[in-house]
């Protein structure tokens, strides 16, 4: 289930998924489902401001990310030993 939550985070991420309000799930819904609305209502919420690349928010998401990745037990691969890589964009 980690996993699968990790991936569902990293694929919010990349496709730029963005709600103006996402509702809460209905009752009852199982824990796949609790997990995948919480996702979605972190990334989507107002206070990311839509993550433009290089904007506090995308850094705020990007934060999120690795503290998942870090809580799955996942060892960090990116610069300096971190969990990020700079990534030139020009």
């Amino acid at each position: 289930m980690r996993l699968r939550r990790l991936s569902l985070c990293i694929a919010l991420i990349v496709s730029g998924v963005a709600r103006a309000a996402i509702p809460s799930p209905p009752p009852g819904t199982d824990a796949d489902t609790r997990a995948w609305w919480a996702i979605t209502g972190a990334f989507s919420g107002d206070d990311m401001e839509g993550r433009d690349t290089g904007s506090p928010a995308y850094a705020r998401a990007a934060r999120l990310v690795a503290e998942d990745f870090a809580k799955a037990g996942l060892k960090p691969a990116g610069d300096r030993g971190g969990w990020l890589q700079s990534v030139p964009l020009s």
